[in-house]
């Protein structure tokens, strides 16, 4: 699996969740936001770690 694809199902799944939880527009865009901010830190990591400049990722 690629990381892309990866993102596209975490974006289901909390699209499917934000459905569930029947959160409000805002909570939602909020949460949206929350997955977006996950996602470019971790590319940020993936970058680092083939680049070769860093071991060991941190979190």
């Amino acid at each position: 699996m690629t990381l892309q694809e990866a993102l596209d199902k975490a974006r289901r799944a909390a699209n499917g969740a934000i459905q569930i939880w029947g959160l409000t527009e805002p909570a939602q865009a909020n949460a949206m936001k929350q997955i977006q901010e996950i996602y470019e830190g971790y590319l940020k990591q993936v970058e680092v770690k083939e680049n070769g400049t860093q071991s060991k990722c941190k979190n």
